[in-house]
């Protein structure tokens, strides 16, 4: 129970440590705010790290745990833009971080499903599901607008990885409950997903639209550390 406990700590202070960094995040972007987004950055790998010592085996702990650090190095890099460094190379390396990141979700998913009876064709129906996912995004976003330019292949790519990486977390939920775990498992692995995915849709409609919009850039945040700290609670089950 103790560890329960020290995760629900977590959790509220994930709560301060991203009103305040919401509170401070916007015009005015510099280095007191990279370390107040750091900070919430680093208490969704902590979480990630005392869920696992009580529950994930060796090798997802490897993955997820690279996971969450490939995502901190995502939010380190899109964040000193403008102010602190260059667009084009921040984003790339935060395009990256992030990219990277969903693999390795994506990895410590397949071997998650590997403890669960799926259908032979179950990979197939993924990987169609995640693709008319993706087609979704992308379409929706040159429906409202977005000019992607140059980042149109890059936002493809990722956007397909986004939608695997949903896909999997999702078909894990329902696994979880369908061999008699809690629901809670299920809305850890499954809802983390699907608020991380949100996140970055937000994020893409703010960007591409010139990035002034402090209402996505607040929902944004809020889906995004959301997302990440449920998805870091998950290890307790996988």
């Amino acid at each position: 129970m103790k560890h329960l406990f020290l995760i629900a700590a977590l959790f509220i202070a994930e709560g301060f440590a991203l009103g305040h960094y919401i509170k401070i995040m916007y015009p005015k972007i510099g280095w007191n705010t990279l370390l107040s987004k750091s900070l919430c950055s680093l208490i969704f790998v902590a979480t990630a790290i005392v869920s696992d010592f009580y529950s994930a085996d060796g090798f997802t702990f490897n993955t997820m745990i690279t996971a969450f650090i490939c995502s901190l190095l995502g939010d380190v890099f899109l964040h000193v833009y403008p102010k602190l460094g260059n667009v084009i190379v921040n984003y790339a390396l935060g395009g990256v971080s992030f990219l990277a990141g969903h693999v390795l979700y994506i990895v410590s998913f397949i071997n998650a499903e590997k403890s669960f009876p799926l259908p032979e064709n179950a990979l197939a129906f993924q990987l169609v599901s995640a693709a008319i996912l993706c087609i979704a995004v992308n379409v929706l976003m040159r429906i409202f607008g977005l000019k992607l330019k140059k980042f149109s292949i890059p936002v493809v790519i990722y956007s397909f990885a986004l939608m695997i990486m949903v896909v999997k977390a999702v078909t894990l939920g329902y696994m979880f409950v369908s061999s008699g775990k809690s629901i809670i498992s299920a809305i850890a692995i499954g809802v983390g997903a699907v608020l991380f995915a949100a996140s970055d849709i937000v994020l893409a409609s703010d960007f591409f639209t010139g990035g002034k919009d402090l209402k996505k850039k607040t929902a944004n945040m809020i889906l995004y550390y959301g997302g990440q700290m449920l998805l870091a609670t998950s290890l307790l089950w996988l």
